[in-house]
């Protein structure tokens, strides 16, 4: 592309030459475009040559033994069970005594805590379960 030297886009006004302004794919010469083009696929195919290598390697790793998770998982809905009965108890004691003060917004927030407490109790073995996909 060619532009006058006295064109506002040159910014001068006294000197009449002409400026050649080339893309970098002309300007690189012999064999540039080529060379481009191969660089970008290269680094295209690079990534996707470690992912495939690592793919391979992943696939022949052993199998993962699952046998302790049983387990755990055992441990963590037990302790789910725990918690939610604490849960209703506190919220149950606090509901009582709310309701007996005469404070009945308390009362009904204690109430709440026990409906909480009982959610805890009956969900909570049910998503311990299903994150391993397990019957504990």
């Amino acid at each position: 592309m060619k532009f006058a030297s006295g064109s506002p886009i040159t910014g001068a006004n006294t000197a009449h030459q002409t400026i050649n302004v080339m893309s970098g794919a002309a300007r690189a010469g012999k064999g540039g475009w080529a060379k481009q083009h191969i660089t970008s696929f290269a680094k295209t195919l690079v990534p996707i040559a470690a992912l495939a290598a690592t793919a391979s390697l992943s696939h022949a790793a052993p199998s993962i033994d699952m046998s302790g998770v049983t387990s755990v998982m055992q441990t963590v809905e037990t302790a789910c069970l725990l918690i939610g009965a604490i849960i209703v108890l506190i919220s149950l004691v606090f509901s009582v005594f709310s309701f007996a003060g005469g404070n009945v917004m308390r009362g009904i927030t204690g109430v709440a805590g026990v409906l909480f407490g009982g959610l805890v109790i009956g969900l909570g073995p049910t998503w311990i379960t299903s994150l391993t996909g397990q019957g504990v």
